[in-house]
C-alpha cells in the first residue's frame, strides 16, 4: 500500500514520522496526563522514544506501519500523531493527541482528515480501530467517525485484553 508521504486539509498538516518528533514524543507521553496503560507510556527517555520513531520510520519504508505527525497549519504546532498499520488487505487506525490539546475535538479532525485521505487514495478494505476497555473517550471519537463495534457471535466486543475491536461502518467490503 502506499499513501501520501505528506497531506494537508484546511487547518492540519501531516508529514510522515520522523526522528525530530523525539522530544514532542517524549513531552507527550511523560506527561502525568498520558494514560499510563498505553504503550506509548512505556518510553522511559529520550533514546527509547528515539528507537521507537526510528522503528516506526523503517516500518514505513517496509509498508507496514505508517505514521503521520500532525500539525496546526497555521503554527506548525505538532499536536500528535495518527498511525495506519497494516493487515493483510485491511488497516488498524491508531492515534494519539498530546495531553495539552485534549477535549478540543482535534482527535476527530485528525482521523477523519486521515479516512479521507485512505478515500482520495482509492483504499477499498476494511479499517479496523482497537480500544482500552475504559477509553471512553476514544470511544466517543471512534464513534463520531462512523465506526461500529465489532461483536463475534457467542462473545463480547472486549477481548482477552481487555481492547473494544472496532470497524468503520463505510470501509467495510
Amino acid at each position: 500500500m502506499n499513501f501520501a508521504i505528506g497531506f494537508q486539509c484546511l487547518e492540519l498538516t501531516f508529514k510522515p514520522i520522523a526522528i525530530l518528533d523525539v522530544a514532542f514524543l517524549f513531552d507527550a507521553v511523560s506527561s502525568a496526563d498520558f494514560p499510563p496503560d498505553l504503550a506509548l507510556a512505556e518510553l522511559k527517555d529520550l533514546e527509547e522514544a528515539r528507537k521507537w520513531c526510528e522503528k516506526r520510520v523503517v516500518q514505513w519504508h517496509e509498508k507496514q506501519c505508517f505514521v503521520w505527525t500532525c500539525q496546526r497549519t497555521c503554527d506548525n504546532q505538532a499536536l500528535g500523531q495518527v498511525t495506519l498499520t497494516v493487515k493483510g488487505h485491511d488497516l488498524i487506525l491508531a492515534y494519539w493527541i498530546h495531553p495539552t490539546f485534549w477535549g478540543k475535538g482535534l482527535a476527530v479532525k485528525m482521523c477523519q482528515s486521515l479516512i479521507t485521505h485512505l478515500t482520495e487514495f482509492g483504499f477499498r478494505g476494511s479499517l479496523f480501530a482497537a480500544i482500552h476497555a475504559w477509553n471512553v473517550r476514544s470511544e466517543s471519537v471512534l464513534f463520531k467517525l462512523g465506526f461500529e463495534k465489532m461483536i463475534t457471535k457467542g462473545q463480547s466486543n472486549t477481548d482477552h485484553q481487555g481492547e473494544k475491536q472496532f470497524q468503520l461502518k463505510t470501509m467495510k467490503p
